[in-house]
């Protein structure tokens, strides 16, 4: 394989490492997510061009997150306003941003966004444009007028824009591999052949070879994770386990033993304790259902 070939597989896998943790937030379904694309062509039933395609995730209230996964900048540099990759995948980002009212923009990468980071962190701490003008640091107010050139758009569009830019971590191919074998190991036993099944599914999904599915849902993975027989079995911790183990030794102990507030003495009760106390190791308690016997044996346990 070529050295251009190799670093383009190495964007794919990280691209899919990026992926998977978004199809693990899928499955935990705690993010309110309807639904996972992998370099989408166009979301069914909405009459919008997707530019920023590697990963769209779309939300239950009609919003949507646009994920862009780039593995590196050229010899680990930062990613820089003057850099042509980051101009072109902003230019993208702006389209997107304007095409859909809803939506977010997210860019992932192993090498840090400096510069653009820090405006867009800046932007943030500000209520509103006039807020930012007024009382943003120069070297900002440069940056904004930077990336409005590159947005061909006025710095009050350019800044409302920036708002809707993030960044995920930096992280390593390690990192990453580490982060969702932890994850989906606190939700699915057999973490790693779980792993293999998503990776192949995401495989299917993009290629369309095997699947023919548009958007990836849970029910998807769940059905995928079953074909394996993997069953989402959230793990608990020591306490949950101990409180649940306590909460079942409650069962039958919880018992109304009065009859207007006043306890019947039953006579078994002392024939019971005499035949303890002569050594007997086993005495059967039989009678009817109703009859008081969970009662007898809780007023035992008491004497």
């Amino acid at each position: 394989m070529s050295i251009a070939g190799k670093k383009s597989s190495q964007g794919d896998e990280y691209q899919l490492r990026v992926a998977l943790h978004w199809l693990i937030r899928l499955l935990k379904n705690d993010d309110c997510i309807r639904g996972i694309q992998v370099n989408s062509t166009g979301i069914p039933g909405d009459d919008y061009s997707v530019t920023v395609d590697d990963i769209v995730v779309l939300y239950q209230n009609g919003s949507a997150l646009f994920i862009q996964a780039k593995k590196n900048q050229t010899d680990h540099r930062a990613w820089s306003l003057s850099d042509k990759t980051l101009k072109e995948e902003l230019i993208n980002s702006r389209e997107q941003l304007e095409s859909k009212q809803d939506s977010e923009v997210r860019l992932y990468s192993r090498s840090p966004f400096g510069e653009l980071k820090s405006l867009v962190e800046v932007c943030q701490d500000y209520p509103d444009y006039s807020a930012f003008a007024r009382d943003g640091a120069k070297k900002q107010a440069s940056n904004l007028k930077r990336l409005s050139e590159i947005f061909e758009r006025t710095e009050e569009a350019t800044y409302d824009l920036a708002k809707k830019i993030s960044f995920g971590p930096t992280f390593e191919f390690e990192d990453w591999d580490r982060c969702n074998f932890n994850d989906l190991d606190r939700i699915v036993p057999r973490a790693k052949l779980a792993i293999s099944v998503l990776e192949r599914h995401l495989d299917s999904h993009e290629t369309g070879l095997r699947s023919s599915e548009r958007v990836i849902t849970r029910e998807d993975v769940l059905s995928k994770l079953s074909e394996s027989g993997l069953i989402p079995t959230p793990k608990q911790s020591e306490v949950e386990i101990l409180e649940n183990f306590k909460a079942a030794s409650k069962i039958g102990r919880e018992w109304l033993r009065t009859i207007d507030g006043k306890v019947l003495p039953r006579k078994e009760l002392e024939e019971i304790v005499s035949l303890i106390e002569e050594g007997n190791q086993k005495i059967l308690v039989t009678d009817s259902a109703g009859s008081g016997k969970t009662c007898l044996l809780l007023d035992l346990a008491e004497h």
